[in-house]
């Protein structure tokens, strides 16, 4: 069971492919970022809640849930900060993909962020705090 909520963070690359595809599939047509935004939180902070009926700890689920997008994040950070241009082939586009259904609300809170890795910063925090509170919703039923 407790591998469940690591492997739920593959989950943001599903939806980032899905939004990347109706993009390049629809490239006149402005794609819905803040609802895409808004149901991918709500879907991991559904999953949190869902885990948290099943395991007992929160602070675990949290760091299970967010342990992939963590590495996400610190590939990204190497690739910008250290290399300073993103990896070609399918790890490049997989790690940028990852945050993507998150990238046009994580730009809206911070439209002072200068380099994209303070967005992707933005972006993994909004879904721990998504997975926080499925948790704490939970717990108050």
């Amino acid at each position: 069971m407790k591998l469940l909520p690591l492997a739920a963070g593959l989950m943001p690359f599903v939806l980032g492919w899905l939004t990347n595809g109706y993009v390049l599939a629809n490239p006149e047509k402005v794609p819905p970022l803040l609802p895409i935004a808004v149901a991918t939180l709500v879907l991991w902070g559904a999953l949190a809640f869902w885990f948290r009926g099943k395991l007992t700890k929160t602070g675990l689920i949290v760091l299970l849930m967010n342990l992939i997008p963590a590495v996400i994040l610190v590939l990204l950070g190497v690739q910008e900060l250290v290399f300073g241009a993103y990896w070609g082939g399918l790890p490049g586009i997989w790690t940028q993909l990852y945050y993507l259904p998150l990238l046009n609300l994580g730009a809206s809170l911070a439209p002072w962020a200068s380099f994209p890795i303070v967005l992707y910063t933005i972006c993994f925090l909004l879904l721990a705090a998504a997975s926080l509170a499925g948790c704490k919703l939970r717990e108050r039923r």
